[in-house]
């Protein structure tokens, strides 16, 4: 019980730095190219949470069948995350900007 504790947190340790990279990351972006149009940022934070959920969930796929692999759980997070990133691009690639007002 104890080793899979301290497997669980080594996983926690290397998802989390690396999902703050990407959100830093799309930060820069923004900032280095002077995106202006809402669009244009849309489309790059959409990019920014795929690049994430490739990342993140890829790490979690392979912790899975190399630390566990009598256990499958890595699409408990795969799924819903699975369904917001369609969702998020859903209203980025297919909603024009202005049928959307945003405050």
């Amino acid at each position: 019980m104890i080793a899979r504790y301290f497997t669980l947190t080594s996983m926690i340790a290397i998802v989390i730095p690396t999902g703050l990279l990407v959100v830093l990351g799309y930060f820069l972006l923004v900032k280095l190219l002077h995106l202006e149009s809402r669009r244009a940022v849309a489309r790059w934070g959409f990019a920014a949470h795929l690049l994430g959920f490739i990342l993140i969930n890829g790490m979690i796929f392979f912790y899975n069948f190399f630390v566990f692999p009598e256990t499958v759980f890595f699409y408990f997070i795969l799924i819903p995350w699975g369904i917001g990133l369609l969702i998020h691009a859903i209203f980025t690639l297919f909603i024009r900007e202005t049928e959307v007002d945003f405050p």
